[in-house]
């Protein structure tokens, strides 16, 4: 599966980065509401219309960089009882 997608459920779902809770639970929702947009027109038309998408710019733009982050590497695991590992 190539790791192009905006929405960032390509990587959850082949358990990639760990995303936090609460940014793997807005790549959820907006994944979703894409999907239910779109339709099947592919990724393509998918990036397109989330990037023109006011409401879901920061979303989008905030997926892209953790995309980013993980095709640098697999990110280094925080200490278990780390704070910041939360957020």
């Amino acid at each position: 599966m190539v790791h192009a997608s905006p929405v960032g459920c390509a990587i959850m779902r082949e358990g990639g980065a760990p995303l936090t809770a609460a940014c793997a639970a807005s790549a959820r929702r907006t994944g979703a509401r894409l999907r239910a947009t779109v339709g099947h027109q592919g990724r393509n038309n998918l990036r397109k219309i989330a990037s023109h998408r006011a409401a879901n710019r920061h979303e989008i733009a905030q997926l892209r960089a953790h995309d980013r982050a993980w095709m640098r590497g697999p990110p280094r695991m925080a200490a278990a009882g780390d704070f910041n590992s939360m957020f």
